[in-house]
């Protein structure tokens, strides 16, 4: 550490908070991080300190760090999970009000790399828990282009489900602040995003039951421990019930079962063969196939099967595009339904089957939440395999609540059924095309 600061680049953190000036204590100390390699940039709003790089490839992080003055509660509130997790999303709120207020994370080049390296590095170390909150407090910064062609090449399925995600918080919390009409978008709304990853990160197996992890990554930009009473009662009692939940504690929703009109023809793939050439038959049909091969007789033509469960909840979504080129790379007789759900019901709708598919209004969401995971793959177990099952894995019930009861009942259904949870459907497209 150097003994004097470097004063060309020295942040003045008072000029930008919201704390009136009447109510101030004292100004803030600054500590230069330069040669620090525990941390970069952290403030402490209770103790007026803060850490950042005083040279020139630190603009970005006292940027971002200013935004936490400004816009971060003064105490990070206590949550039921890995605090990491609020941390990272918290990170993302900061990077997009920066940047809606004209003042963006613009990462020089070399820090762009560095960032990169690192989660190349998580990647490698197979710290799921690093990739995951540091490619989400990426949010927002001129990395997030970099990060997301390394993502892709992350595990089966793994890095999609990662893109996924960002994508749903960061236009969560465009939204948000879009409909405050201020500055940033709240930060009860980060709190409950934050609660919603920490879910899908449990039922992914990143962090464990009781919603903690062992992994080692660091992420310290608010660095006070909050207070018990900070985190909002609702969201509280919701963590407590999943994380000490009894056996059975949370109810599927009540499942219907319908099917669209299938009146569109699907794209590309035509209309499925009822008949086929065969050498051996009681019916002559292809005569001048006798100097060929002599496949002279018409047979019943058996068609290749399979069924596709489509999740489409708030996380998931289902475009007709999409649909029609998964449709048109996979045999005629595949059978698709989609489902989702809302308070204690859910809807499964067949969309296609055979040569047609519904039109596209059938295929809007039949509600934001799960709700009735477990119902919907105890249908799907019943139909012809292939079995396929389009979700980002997270089961909820009633009330759209996780649980690890409901999560442990999915996982048997389709260990037992020979179910297969792919992320998105051009997945599902290859694994039904290598087997078909």
């Amino acid at each position: 550490m150097r003994d004097e600061l470097n004063t060309r680049y020295l942040p003045y953190p008072e000029l930008v908070e919201l704390t009136p000036f009447a109510e101030r204590a004292r100004g803030y100390e600054i500590v230069d991080s330069v040669g620090r390699e525990d941390v970069t940039g952290a403030v402490d709003k209770v103790a007026r300190r803060m850490l950042v790089p005083l040279e020139a490839y630190g603009r970005s992080t006292v940027r971002h760090e200013l935004g936490h003055v400004r816009w971060s509660p003064l105490r990070p509130p206590r949550v039921q999970f890995d605090r990491r997790v609020l941390a990272a999303v918290e990170d993302a709120r900061i990077n997009l009000a920066l940047a809606a207020n004209r003042v963006p994370l613009e990462l020089g080049p070399e820090s762009e790399l560095h960032v990169a390296w690192l989660l190349a590095r998580d990647m490698k170390r197979g710290d799921a828990l690093a990739v995951w909150l540091r490619s989400v407090a990426a949010i927002g910064t001129s990395c997030e282009p970099m990060l997301r062609t390394l993502l892709l090449s992350w595990r089966a399925g793994d890095g999609d489900l990662v893109l996924q995600r960002i994508a749903r918080i960061r236009n969560k919390l465009e939204e948000a602040r879009s409909e405050r009409g201020g500055e940033v978008a709240p930060e009860l709304r980060a709190r409950a995003l934050a609660r919603e990853l920490a879910r899908l990160l449990r039922a992914e197996g990143v962090l464990d039951a009781s919603g903690q992890s062992q992994s080692e990554f660091a992420i310290d930009c608010c660095t006070v421990e909050g207070h018990e009473h900070d985190e909002d009662e609702v969201g509280r009692r919701r963590w407590r019930k999943e994380a000490d939940e009894p056996e059975g504690g949370v109810k599927p929703g009540e499942l219907t079962i319908t099917r669209a009109p299938l009146q569109r023809a699907r794209s590309g793939g035509g209309a499925p063969r009822g008949w086929r050439a065969a050498s051996e038959g009681s019916v002559v049909r292809y005569a001048h196939r006798w100097t060929a091969d002599r496949a002279i007789f018409r047979r019943k033509a058996r068609l290749a099967r399979g069924t596709l469960l489509i999740d489409v909840s708030g996380s998931m979504s289902l475009k007709p595009a999409d649909l029609d080129a998964m449709l048109a790379s996979t045999n005629a007789g595949l059978v698709v339904a989609i489902y989702s759900g809302k308070g204690d019901k859910g809807e499964l709708r067949v969309v296609a089957q055979g040569a047609a598919r519904a039109a596209d209004k059938h295929l809007a969401a039949p509600g934001g939440g799960n709700i009735v995971d477990l119902p919907a793959l105890g249908w799907l177990a019943r139909q012809p395999g292939p079995r396929l099952w389009i979700s980002d894995g997270l089961v909820t019930g009633v009330g759209d609540q996780a649980s690890k009861a409901l999560t442990a009942q999915c996982k048997a259904v389709c260990k037992r059924a020979r179910i297969q949870r792919v992320a998105k459907l051009a997945d599902a497209a290859k694994v039904l095309g290598a087997r078909g």
